[in-house]
């Protein structure tokens, strides 16, 4: 069996998807199911899951213009990768890329798989609708239609397309999480070290693309509040700038806070240096505004950092099982926990990762859907 992925982006400051497609891939040669990859080229040219792997990965160089992901050679390329697939997965859904594989997969007869990625959920229809409204009109409602079928990563999502589309047939499962075995203790040493920090501070971390939909503006309101009556806290930040203005804006509101001087911007990180970020810190923090999943939520788990999220991120387990925090965002909550034992939680989160998100089991699960649109 061989899959097409289809994605507007694969490239590493893609962000959770990149991460997890390659996760799928992983996943699915255990099952003895090849995949390759199909994208624009983005900002940095490599993926390192995808090297690392040898995941097959066509990139297109996308138009100047850049509009919708449009690529002059996408379209030939798409045709030609979709003939060899025997299904063809859609990881996106509003720009060029999905338009083009879509048409290519009705052409030549070919089932069709579409993760939406939180795309088609209902935070997200709310914004770009005039954009949206006009790729819906287009082909979006074809592609529902003709679609076998669409695979979730959270209950919500399940919900919100279903909306969309009541007679496409949802499979909710989890995206795959690659955990990498390291000595988190010599990791954390590492990168304390290398910041000039001892191992007595306590350090909030987040990892994602800098945009407004993951609230770091309010996440550095609410980690001031804490500062500012607890001198030995950081802040540690990384992730691909996606919006300048709101890049600027963050630096803004933390040069007239009391955390000034212990918030860190750190850039765009590799494998490597990802291991020692979510080794080092104590608390990985998330106030995003929804997710689908939360990729580097899962990566910090797995690396045996707890995690504190908002009620936009789909992790109500955590709670529920008593090894994270998930809910409304205070500064109470905030402080109950930082004062916990975090050190104490570190194996269980870790375990609890391996065991729910591995690769090799959700990958036979995403096996079992392509079986199904094949009639196996």
């Amino acid at each position: 069996m061989k899959i097409l992925h289809v994605v507007e982006r694969f490239d590493d400051n893609y962000g959770g998807p990149a991460k997890s497609i390659a996760a799928l891939c992983k996943g699915l040669a255990h099952s003895g199911v090849k995949s390759a990859v199909i994208s624009v080229n983005g900002s940095v040219d490599r993926n390192e899951l995808a090297e690392l792997y040898e995941i097959p990965w066509k990139k297109v160089e996308p138009h100047k213009l850049g509009i919708g992901l449009y690529s002059p050679a996408l379209r030939r390329k798409m045709f030609e990768a979709v003939s060899e697939a025997d299904i063809v997965h859609l990881h996106s859904v509003w720009t060029f890329p999905s338009y083009y594989a879509l048409k290519a997969a009705v052409f030549y007869g070919k089932p069709l798989v579409i993760s939406p990625r939180s795309s088609l959920m209902a935070s997200s229809l709310r914004k770009s609708r005039i954009k949206k409204y006009i790729a819906k009109l287009i082909y979006v409602k074809k592609m529902l239609r003709v679609a076998n079928a669409a695979i979730v990563s959270s209950s919500e999502e399940c919900l919100d397309l279903k909306k969309v589309d009541g007679l496409l047939a949802v499979y909710q499962i989890a995206n795959p999480v690659i955990k990498f075995n390291v000595d988190r203790g010599l990791l954390r040493n590492e990168f304390r070290t290398k910041l000039g920090l001892s191992n007595s501070v306590k350090i909030l971390g987040f990892v994602g693309r800098l945009d407004k939909r993951k609230n770091i503006r309010e996440l550095v309101a609410l980690a001031n509040k804490v500062a500012s009556r607890a001198d030995d806290l950081y802040l540690l930040i990384a992730g691909p700038v996606c919006d300048e203005k709101y890049y600027k804006d963050i630096l803004y509101d933390v040069e007239k806070c009391s955390l000034r001087e212990r918030f860190r911007y750190l850039g765009m990180l590799d494998l490597d240096e990802l291991s020692k970020f979510y080794s080092g810190i104590d608390l990985f923090v998330s106030l995003s505004e929804f997710e689908n999943f939360g990729m580097s939520i899962a990566e910090s788990m797995a690396y045996g950092t707890p995690v504190f999220v908002s009620e936009g991120c789909p992790w109500q387990e955590l709670k529920e099982l008593g090894i994270g925090w998930w809910g409304v965002c205070s500064e109470a909550s905030l402080v109950n926990a930082i004062n916990s034992d975090l050190e104490g939680v570190s194996g269980v989160v870790s375990n609890y990762i391996d065991e729910r998100y591995g690769p090799n089991k959700l990958g036979a699960l995403v096996h079992d859907v392509y079986k199904r649109c094949l009639n196996y």
